[in-house]
């Protein structure tokens, strides 16, 4: 990590938030899946991509997603 010019702390961040798109991300936008009734997990989410500059979105949910407890939460650089 000191080689990188990095702080450790920017390191450990970008990890959290690279390891939540792997673990619960999608191949073709930046985004999680998330239930609607983890809203603590959400909130986690949240901060974790607020640490390292980006924003994140609330629960959002596809039309087909309506009667299920299946959503996203989005990351991006702007505020939306």
């Amino acid at each position: 990590m000191e080689t990188s010019g990095l702080a450790s702390w920017k390191i450990e961040r970008n990890c959290l938030v690279l390891g939540l798109w792997i673990g619960d991300g999608t191949s073709i936008e930046s985004s999680n899946i998330v239930t609607t009734d983890g809203l603590s997990e959400v909130k986690r989410i949240q901060v974790i991509r607020q640490l390292i500059g980006l924003n994140a979105s609330d629960i959002r949910q596809s039309p087909s997603q309506i009667e299920t407890k299946s959503g996203r939460v989005y990351m991006f650089s702007e505020p939306r």
